[in-house]
């Protein structure tokens, strides 16, 4: 009875980020059960830049550093459009919190503690 208290409470894993064997550039993203659902690539002009595509290599939108809170990175749709931002864990700094556009809270990153190529992702 104990197990199912504890897996209620847990945070829902959404998914994992994995970067590419190939191309150094390229963090290849994941849904729960290991099937490829796009990938982010560093822009080629702005360095500050990270686009992101689906499976089918369309592009969905990109990050972009905050220029004023080196801690945070916006997150954009494909027009362009702010969605959110991430931001790095105050306490716990191999955490990064994802927020919604209105500023609340969505779930986190944080890096796998096993394989220290994989950032898996969760939702609250």
């Amino acid at each position: 009875m104990t197990i199912l208290a504890d897996s209620a409470l847990a945070d829902d894993k959404l998914g994992y980020q994995k970067r590419d064997w190939y191309d150094k550039d390229k963090m290849n993203t994941y849904d729960r059960y290991g099937n490829k659902t796009g990938y982010l690539k560093r822009d080629w002009y702005d360095k500050d830049k990270v686009n992101t595509y689906d499976r089918y290599g369309n592009k969905t939108g990109y990050l972009k550093r905050d220029w004023y809170d080196k801690d945070k990175v916006n997150t954009y749709d494909s027009s362009g459009r702010k969605t959110g931002y991430q931001k790095r864990d105050w306490y716990n700094k191999d955490k990064m919190n994802t927020y919604d556009s209105r500023g609340r809270k969505t779930g986190y990153f944080k890096r796998d503690w096993y394989d220290k190529d994989k950032i898996n992702q969760f939702r609250r």
